[in-house]
């Protein structure tokens, strides 16, 4: 081992360890230190072999230093402690490797319409009979998936503007947002997200995909504290984008500052 500075304190924490001379709290922070850097923790093994085999040599045990270092593996306290540097180096890496991208190429290129366009409330197959705001729904339901985006922008338009407050009218207004963030007017897209969630009353799945497209269109608008606040509700309602939401708040975290892994790397390293 190279013996910096750091290193010397960590070898004279080491030495104070096997001796006996550390405290439960020094030792869990020892611990800790010698996850994080390998090079010491191979040291710590060599020291104790080393001090093992003198043991036998003079006839004592030699078995007591190991003995507690595979109850302290045992503990919580060392499993909590384990995963927290795992997770962090972890985490570290993951932005390291993204960090190179811009934020807006880690959003969603584009929201596929077949899955996601909000169907009419009551549909053709259905034995209920079809409101004329179903009709316009299925109609621009139709011309989207068709390619005739143009039209199925103009029956949801109608929907919104004839069924003002009404819960077709969120529905249409979601469908308006998918388009236009498919077409890259994300300001626009912003805007009609919006208008859903002003309308939505109990709906949570429509909820939940207005929220996360909506952060999405931030994103991409550059808004990262109003993207950080649609993606934080789109998450906090535990649906199918849970999982991306994470990664988004986590990424918009890094960049608004709320994060420092630069700052948590170097006192690792100094540790």
């Amino acid at each position: 081992m190279n013996h910096q500075s750091g290193d010397i304190k960590i070898i004279k924490q080491i030495d104070a360890y096997i001796k006996g001379q550390l405290s439960d709290k020094e030792t869990e922070e020892l611990w800790i230190s010698l996850l994080k850097n390998q090079e010491h923790l191979d040291y710590l093994e060599t020291e104790l072999a080393v001090k093992s085999i003198l043991e036998e040599k003079q006839g004592r045990t030699g078995g007591r230093e190991n003995d507690k270092v595979s109850e302290l593996q045992k503990s919580w306290k060392w499993i909590a402690a384990a995963a927290s540097v795992a997770i962090l180096v972890i985490a570290i890496n993951f932005f390291k490797l993204d960090g190179s991208q811009p934020l807006a190429d880690q959003t969603i290129d584009s929201i596929n319409m077949t899955n996601n366009l909000a169907a009419p409330m009551v549909m053709r197959s259905q034995k209920s009979e079809l409101t004329g705001a179903d009709s316009l729904m299925n109609v621009g339901f139709q011309a989207a998936l068709s390619g005739n985006i143009a039209r199925a922008v103009r029956m949801y338009e109608d929907v919104t503007r004839q069924y003002e407050d009404a819960p077709v009218a969120a529905r249409a207004h979601l469908n308006i947002g998918i388009i236009k963030y498919n077409n890259g007017e994300f300001k626009p897209a912003s805007r009609a997200f919006q208008q859903t969630l002003s309308i939505v009353e109990d709906d949570k799945v429509l909820q939940e995909k207005a929220y996360w497209y909506l952060g999405n269109a931030y994103v991409n608008i550059d808004s990262l504290e109003q993207a950080r606040e649609a993606i934080q509700k789109a998450y906090a309602l535990d649906g199918t984008y849970r999982k991306p939401a994470f990664r988004l708040l986590r990424k918009l975290d890094y960049e608004l500052g709320n994060i420092d892994f630069n700052s948590i790397e170097e006192g690792m390293n100094q540790n």
